[in-house]
Order: structure tokens, then C-alpha cells, then sequence
């Protein structure tokens, strides 16, 4: 099939960046890009594994820079960086743990300058087994920082809120999900990017990890698609049409809204968005018949009852054999809905030489239509991942990423080749496309 290509309509080179492994373009990264008021905010490890925090006005191709030492190199893919911004406007950002304890800084945006904020003693110095430090915003002013405890197949996820009159992190984390229950076997849950919040609830979209039913460690064994809404400041969990949850959401109680059974392929940590109407709506890959892993698309229709489309057309077949990070033909898609009410979904595909394509999903059925597909990066990117400013699409129309080649190397602390690529922002203006 042949696309057309769309380039960005504007281009934001930031430096030379990490790419011995693929740490700097992975869909989980919430935050990796985040705006606020038409400035935008992310980061990313450097040439020399530094810390860099940026920030940026959207359209614009320059942008204000910070660079912070980091405790260790980022040889292990599972170290991305995230940020999250409070309702004073101050960057939090994490990263740097997998089963570890996480880096933390904050800085703070004086007149289109950045400084860091070196006063306050690490909130997360007794966190010693984090893995997926995120941070989350409930829409009423609320951050929170979120992170696994634990290992794949045994796990839960906690959530720390953040304090904007004392200026600090409470001391108590609270859990949301666990795989660690009663009436259930040992799973691990993992998260998918946030929904948008609506009324402070955010939404959740949850595939649980088994060793028990893959018969060997070495096997990657995803379980369904799960979903729950959280008023994190209430700490107050529901399915999608308001059946009340109690926490901690489990295996046996959580709401499944796709049923992808085991050995299908599934991934995890995908991308979702909300619909302007408030329905969410997720991306994620699994073989539809045994042998052919794609892209599916999934939302709830109005009368309640999930729905789910196939998106990809991918050539080749891909099994998830292998621990940690697995480096794939195929990224992990993401999507971001615009005001109008169509979708975007973006994919990296080996099929087309590690390219990146987006995919037009027009409502009320999500349907893909050849002269809507894109090819959007017209380079190899090696093994990167779609990171993207959902909430800037949600509310402008326009799609704006992160973006670099990243390369392949052992997922592990063992010092690995750290090749280097150039690293940018992207923009491209969705709402002006004829639909």
C-alpha cells in the first residue's frame, strides 16, 4: 500500500540525544511531552546520559534548555524520564528505576527561563523497588506521582499526591491496583497511558501479566484489556458506567472491557485518549488469529458496549519472547483525539522500513480510509516509540512529538554502545487535514 507523506508542519531540533537503547522513545513515558497554555515541557537523557528538561512555545522551533547530572547512566531502557507540572506551575521529574529508586528533580520556569529547584530533601529516598515512575494530573490542579512496586508477574501500582499548600509530597502512598491478592493467581498489572481526566477522574486501561499460564519466564504472557475510572483525590474507583470498585482494584474484581486471551501477542502500555464526549478510547497489539499481531483500536460505543477495530495491515508475524525490554519490528501504538472527534493513531512499522505512520479514525466507527494514512517521519527510526502530548492534541488539534532513532542494545546495567541521534519536537496540524 502506498501513503502519502505528511510533514511536520514545525520542527524543533533539541541535541544530540542517548540512543544505545531505546529509553528516550517509549510510549509509557507520562510525561514524556506535556503543554500547558501554549508552552510545552519534556525531557530526555543526552549524549551523556544528563538529564535534560526543555520547554518551548508550541509552533515554535527554539526552545529553553536545563541539564542535571544523573546518578547513573541509562543503559537500561526501563530508566525514561517523565514529567509531570503542579498548579504552580513547577516541573517534577522522575525517572532512572527499574526495581530501584528513582531520580527526582523539580525545576521551575522563571520569564522563559529554567532553574532547578534544589531545596527539599528527595521525596522518594525510601523507595527502593520502583519501576515506571509517572506522574498524573486530575484536571482540578492535583499531580500525582504513581510507580509499580514489585516484579512483572507479581505487582502493584501505588500513588503518591502532591502537596501545593505545603509544597511537598505526603509521606503515604496509597495503592490503586495490585496483582499481589486473594482469589486470584499473581499477576502484574500494567498501566496504559492515562486517560484524560474529566470532573478528576482519570481513566485507566489495565493488561495484566501472568507467569502462571505462560509455562516459561521467558514468555511474555498479557492478559486482556481492563478499565477503570479514579477520583485519585477521593480515592474513589468505578468501572466505566460507575459500578463502584473497591481499592485495591484486583484481577478478580477489575472491569474487562477487551477479552484478549493468553498466547494472542497483547502488549502493554499502550496509548489511550478521551473522546470530546468523555468516552475513552485505547490503542494496543495483539493477534486477532494466532500469527498475525496488529494494531486494534477500542472504545465503548454510546450505547455502552465496547467495540473494537483493527487498525494495522502489518506483513509479518511477532511473538514476545524475551525478558525486559523487547526491541521489535512493530512499536507499541499511541493515539490522541482531536476536538472534532476523530482519532489519530500512531505506529512505528518494520513493513515500511521503520517508519513512523499515522492513521486517520473517523467517527462514529473509527474507520480507516486509505487517503487518511501517513507516513509522518520518512526515516528509519530503529526501535523508537511514539511519545506524545495527548493533551495538546485533545485541545488544539495538533499532534506534536517527541522524537529520535534509537538503537539496540541488552536491556541490563552492563554498559552497552551508546550510540548518539539527533533528537526533536515535531508538530503537525490534524485539524487543517480535508476529512
Amino acid at each position: 500500500m502506498t501513503r502519502n507523506v505528511l510533514p511536520p508542519s514545525t520542527l524543533c531540533p533539541l541535541g544530540p540525544a542517548w540512543a544505545g537503547n531505546a529509553l528516550n522513545g517509549m510510549t509509557y513515558r507520562q510525561f514524556g511531552l506535556v503543554s500547558r497554555e501554549g508552552r510545552q515541557f519534556g525531557c530526555y537523557y543526552d549524549a551523556d546520559g544528563k538529564v535534560v528538561v526543555f520547554a518551548r512555545d508550541i509552533g515554535s522551533s527554539a526552545c529553553a534548555m536545563i541539564t542535571a547530572d544523573a546518578p547513573a547512566l541509562p543503559h537500561d531502557a526501563h530508566y525514561s524520564l517523565t514529567l509531570g507540572i503542579d498548579n504552580d506551575g513547577c516541573i517534577h521529574v522522575a525517572g532512572g528505576a527499574h526495581v530501584g529508586r528513582p531520580l527526582y528533580l523539580r525545576v521551575e520556569e522563571i520569564e522563559n527561563t529554567l532553574k532547578l529547584y534544589t531545596d527539599g530533601a528527595d521525596p522518594f529516598a525510601s523507595d527502593d523497588r520502583l519501576s515506571y515512575p509517572s506522574f498524573v494530573m486530575d484536571g482540578r490542579g492535583g499531580l500525582f506521582f504513581m510507580a509499580r512496586h514489585g516484579v512483572p508477574a507479581r505487582s502493584s501500582w501505588r500513588v503518591t499526591q502532591y502537596d501545593d499548600i505545603g509544597g511537598a509530597w505526603n509521606q503515604q502512598s496509597f495503592l490503586l491496583v495490585s496483582g499481589i491478592c486473594q482469589n486470584a493467581w499473581p499477576a502484574g498489572p500494567y498501566l496504559s497511558t492515562a486517560v484524560s481526566p474529566r470532573d478528576g477522574r482519570i481513566g485507566f486501561f489495565i493488561v495484566w501479566r501472568s507467569e502462571s499460564l505462560a509455562g516459561a519466564r521467558t514468555r511474555v504472557c498479557n492478559i486482556g484489556v481492563d478499565y477503570l475510572e479514579a477520583d485519585l483525590a477521593d480515592r474513589t474507583y468505578t468501572t466505566y458506567d460507575g459500578v463502584k470498585l473497591f481499592a485495591p482494584v484486583t484481577p478478580a474484581i477489575s472491569e474487562r472491557v477487551v477479552a484478549v486471551p493468553w498466547r494472542r501477542e497483547l502488549c502493554n502500555q499502550s496509548g489511550a485518549t478521551r473522546l470530546p464526549d468523555g468516552r475513552p478510547f485505547g490503542v494496543a497489539s495483539w493477534a486477532s488469529t494466532i500469527g498475525s499481531r496488529q494494531v486494534h483500536a477500542f472504545w465503548p460505543a454510546r450505547t455502552g458496549t465496547w467495540r473494537t477495530r483493527q487498525v494495522s495491515q502489518f506483513e509479518n508475524s511477532v511473538e514476545l519472547n524475551g525478558k525486559g525490554t523487547l526491541y521489535l519490528a512493530y512499536s507499541r501504538p499511541v493515539c490522541a483525539a482531536l476536538p472534532d472527534g476523530r482519532v489519530i493513531v500512531i505506529y512505528r512499522s518494520g513493513d515500511l522500513g521503520g517508519r513512523l505512520l499515522a492513521d486517520v479514525l473517523e467517527p462514529p466507527h473509527y474507520i480507516v480510509r486509505p487517503e487518511q494514512q501517513w507516513i509522518i517521519w520518512d526515516d528509519d527510526l530503529g526501535y523508537y516509540e511514539p511519545v506524545i502530548d495527548v493533551m495538546l492534541a485533545e485541545n488544539t488539534g495538533i499532534i506534536s512529538l517527541y522524537i529520535q532513532k534509537c538503537g539496540h542494545s541488552d536491556d541490563s546495567t552492563v554498559p552497552a554502545d551508546n550510540s548518539t541521534s539527533m533528537s526533536y519536537t515535531a508538530e503537525w496540524d490534524f485539524s487543517r487535514i480535508v476529512r
